[in-house]
């Protein structure tokens, strides 16, 4: 295999230890990926304040990817390099569609200055944990706007809905139905939020693998190799391209099914290791 152009590691269960945040020595490495230019990035689910959070201090010296494949920006800024923006006019749509049903969404905003969520509903206990929980980040921004007021300047990257599990599994079917032509819809189960669960809504193709395709053009990266690790369903479209897959030993099997190599336990740290073992420099970094 020759040099790789680039690595993409997802975060949650591959690069991060199981309490969200990077080990020492994963931010060390990190950190000297970055000394030593070596291209190195990350694609996750997460947004892009949140992804700041997770990795602290240790500097990404190449476009990330985050919001699922929404959005790439620099490590530095929020500002989209990249954007799968949510059709304005559908969106309204939508919004109206949930209301009427008595859900309230979080609208993730650019506005071509900055990042920030907006929400003009009811204050629950729910939107309450998600306000509190998000204020630990570093570019987190909260708006009380009107959705209807919302200039078509700005940019929608996302809905957010936190209600329980079985009123957004029943919604999710409809939206599917509904708008399934210009939106699509991730669940989980929230475990920090008793007896709730969360509901994202995005632009179609707002998915990693289709990110990754603009970033490999916006980085004019060419024939040369692309590494991408990952252990869970949003990181599958990655291991169905021509990349090289690399999935942790806690992956799920359909991703092992797929991937061309099969590492470590995301506990012990084992993508910086591998990216190290990739290029023969494993170590080499330590004075």
């Amino acid at each position: 295999m020759n040099r790789p152009a680039l690595f993409v590691s997802d975060l949650d269960g591959t690069l991060l230890q199981a309490d969200g945040t990077l080990s020492r020595f994963s931010h060390e490495e990190l950190c000297a990926f970055h000394r030593e230019g070596i291209p190195f990035t990350v694609a996750s689910g997460r947004a892009f304040s949140s992804i700041r959070r997770a990795l602290g201090k240790a500097t990404v010296g190449l476009p990330m990817i985050s919001s699922d494949g929404a959005m790439i920006s620099e490590f530095g800024s929020p500002k989209p390099l990249f954007l799968f923006e949510m059709d304005r006019r559908e969106l309204m749509r939508l919004r109206h569609e949930l209301t009427s049903r008595g859900f309230w969404p979080v609208l993730d905003i650019w506005d071509g200055s900055e990042n920030f969520l907006i929400s003009d509903g009811p204050n629950t206990s729910a939107m309450e944990w998600y306000h509190h929980h998000k204020q630990a980040e570093e570019f987190y921004r909260w708006r009380f706007e009107a959705f209807a007021a919302l200039p078509d300047t700005w940019s929608a990257i996302s809905l957010t809905l936190l209600d329980t599990p079985q009123r957004l599994l029943g919604l999710r079917g409809l939206i599917e139905e509904r708008f399934g032509r210009v939106f699509r819809t991730d669940y989980a189960i929230m475990n920090e939020l008793e007896g709730g669960a969360a509901l994202w809504i995005q632009h179609r193709l707002a998915r990693k693998e289709n990110a990754l395709v603009e970033l490999s053009r916006l980085l004019n990266l060419g024939p040369s190799p692309v590494v991408v690790f990952g252990d869970e369903l949003n990181d599958l479209g990655m291991f169905g391209r021509e990349w090289h897959a690399v999935a942790v030993e806690n992956a799920r099997p359909e991703l092992k099914a797929k991937a061309r190599e099969v590492i470590g336990h995301h506990s012990e740290d084992p993508v910086p290791r591998h990216v190290r073992r990739m290029l023969k420099l494993e170590g080499g970094h330590h004075d």
